[in-house]
């Protein structure tokens, strides 16, 4: 079907962008009527100009209306990309003496621009953790509002500590901090001395004592 409108108009009657879905649509020129753009995408990508080129984008800024045209969908984000290409090379871009204003041939990284393996690598990781930070965010309002079941949670537990680092943040003595603690000296001597490692509760404790050595204190003191 044809749709006219402004570029940020969002027509209620098209179907394919209230489901939300891939479609591929084509773009057409006011006076001729010829294709001038071809692109993949899902909701009112068709009327947005954000990331399309300088030469579509300023056609798209001129006003009035363009003739926009849902070619197919809705579809998979595989399907719509092998569409965009097939039509883009149908139709062919202005520097391979067709019509269309594309930068790219379309597909994958169609907006013109390939990603470098460190740009891949940096997103996976950002991706990655960004899940991980709404997991536990989730986690921590869960825990807060009592609505969490602790067998279904752990807390993160260093894998290795620096005992000296530890005491000298604190500005004791080996003796003054095996006082203070309960942790027996001949234990710290060890463990800052390499000769034994701190096992899980003893890393634990180790941690607290690290971030928040007061509340080790008030515990220990009511006990």
């Amino acid at each position: 079907m044809i749709l006219r409108g402004r570029p940020n108009d969002r027509p209620k009657a098209d179907a394919h962008v209230a489901r939300r879905e891939h479609f591929v649509y084509s773009i057409r020129a006011r006076d001729d009527g010829r294709v001038v753009y071809v692109g993949m995408g899902k909701r009112n990508r068709c009327y947005q100009r954000l990331r399309k080129n300088e030469a579509i984008s300023a056609l798209m800024a001129q006003g009035g209306t363009l003739p926009v045209e849902i070619i197919a969908g809705p579809m998979s984000q595989g399907d719509g990309w092998a569409m965009e290409i097939e039509l883009i090379a149908k139709h062919r871009r202005v520097c391979d003496g067709g019509t269309l204003l594309n930068r790219s041939t379309g597909g994958y990284d169609g907006n013109g621009w390939k990603q470098t393996p460190e740009t891949i690598a940096k997103r996976a990781r950002t991706n990655a953790l960004g899940k991980r930070l709404i997991k536990a965010a989730k986690e921590a309002k869960a825990i807060a509002r009592d609505e969490a079941n602790p067998a279904t949670y752990r807390v993160h537990v260093p894998a290795s500590i620096d005992v000296k680092a530890v005491r000298h943040k604190l500005h004791m003595t080996q003796a003054e901090f095996s006082a203070r603690f309960a942790v027996p000296l001949s234990t710290l001597k060890d463990w800052e001395q390499h000769r034994r490692t701190p096992e899980g509760p003893s890393r634990v404790l180790l941690t607290i004592i690290d971030r928040a050595p007061e509340a080790v204190e008030r515990a220990l003191a009511a006990a």
